[in-house]
């Protein structure tokens, strides 16, 4: 079997644009014909249909749709650049790649955003959250620029890469302004109250575990979840207690909705870093806002 090619892929993509062999082949300079075997060929090699043809032109397949929009991220931005260039302006810089571990919190992604956008509004963005183990993958294959997370994925990735922390993170125990009232002694309050905690080996969650063992209290834990915006709002119906950092939550206890059980730390926190590789991007205007994050982080 003959692999598909990015040619073919090129060819696939003005298609589904036009929806018309006949405007496509026109557009690439070729014949109908031509380009009617071209995407035979490709959806042969994926052996998946991707396109039916209809009296009015071309219906694409949910295969063919799904791949219309990953040759779109891959063309565009590419015709974008030539076109600049045959203009004879500058070309736009590429969008800075950054990923976010899940369990980094709302705050610190926004805020990293919001100062980068404000000393480089040039600078596009593209953002993904994923596990920290896809973070690495990412980070190693090259497609990333940088990464947000409460690890630090540099000990994984060796000494190619370096870790600058963003900022630490205390972690308070919080509870609906309902179930607050109820916690009239803390920690005690954990035998009748209900945890809303991070899965076993979260390093928040060992914390906390060696907290409540300091303490001598084995409380009812109701959710093990690694989605803080799921334990929140199960948090804010009055599910049970959680622990996270009051900046995540300071809207809610402005509002009267969140109470933190306690005013002092318990010596619970986390740190917030950023990962990237030592060697920078080649675009200078990426590398400004790069260097410009790291050293804000620093």
């Amino acid at each position: 079997m003959v692999p598909a090619n990015f040619n073919q892929l090129y060819y696939f993509w003005a298609v589904s644009r036009s929806r018309s062999l006949t405007a496509a082949a026109s557009s690439l300079l070729m014949t109908q014909s031509n380009l009617s075997h071209q995407m035979g060929s490709l959806e042969s090699a994926l052996g998946r249909r991707l396109m039916t043809r209809t009296r009015k032109g071309i219906d694409l397949t949910a295969e063919g749709q799904e791949l219309a929009v990953l040759c779109a991220r891959m063309f565009e931005p590419a015709g974008e650049y030539l076109n600049a260039l045959r203009a004879g302006r500058e070309a736009p810089p590429p969008p800075l790649r950054l990923v976010c571990a899940r369990t980094v919190s709302r705050h610190d992604v926004l805020s990293t955003v919001e100062y980068l956008r404000s000393l480089h509004p040039a600078v596009s963005l593209r953002i993904l959250a994923v596990t920290n183990e896809a973070a690495v993958a990412r980070l190693r294959d090259g497609l990333a620029d940088a990464a947000i997370s409460d690890a630090d994925l540099s000990a994984r990735l060796g000494r190619d890469f370096r870790s600058t922390l963003i900022r630490r993170r205390s972690f308070f125990f919080a509870a609906s302004a309902a179930l607050a009232r109820r916690a009239s002694r803390f920690p005690e309050c954990f035998q009748s109250l209900p945890l809303l905690l991070r899965p076993a080996d979260h390093p928040v969650r060992k914390q906390v575990d060696a907290f409540l063992a300091r303490k001598g209290l084995a409380p009812v834990i109701a959710v093990e979840s690694d989605d803080a915006e799921l334990i929140l709002a199960m948090a804010l119906r009055g599910e049970g207690v959680c622990a996270l950092d009051p900046e995540d939550i300071s809207r809610e206890i402005a509002r009267g909705r969140m109470a933190l059980l306690h005013r002092e730390s318990v010596g619970i926190s986390s740190e917030v870093r950023l990962i990237s590789a030592r060697r920078p991007p080649s675009h200078p205007i990426l590398r400004g806002a790069l260097e410009a994050l790291i050293r804000r982080a620093a």
